[in-house]
């Protein structure tokens, strides 16, 4: 399924850049956490923006698997943080 996704983003960005916004990552389960590792690392070169958003106080206290993902996608430099003012 993460392939025909990965795909599909891929032919719908040749025509026109694509957008895909998730809010409150920091609730987001494995299966959400894994897809997006794999868009992150199979859509170098598409015109393709992931927008998510997520409290890091949550995804630190927690634990959550997202962490482990930004760090990876920060390394290949396909992730920036922008943290915002209160």
């Amino acid at each position: 399924m993460k392939r025909e996704l990965a795909a599909f983003f891929q032919e719908v960005s040749r025509l026109q850049p694509l957008v895909l916004f998730l809010d409150d990552v920091h609730w987001a389960d494995a299966s959400t956490v894994d897809l997006l590792a794999y868009l992150g690392t199979r859509c170098a070169g598409v015109r393709f923006l992931a927008l998510i958003t997520y409290r890091p106080t949550e995804l630190l206290l927690n634990k959550h698997p997202f962490v482990a993902v930004q760090l990876e996608l920060q390394r290949h430099g396909v992730c920036r943080e922008v943290p915002l003012g209160c």
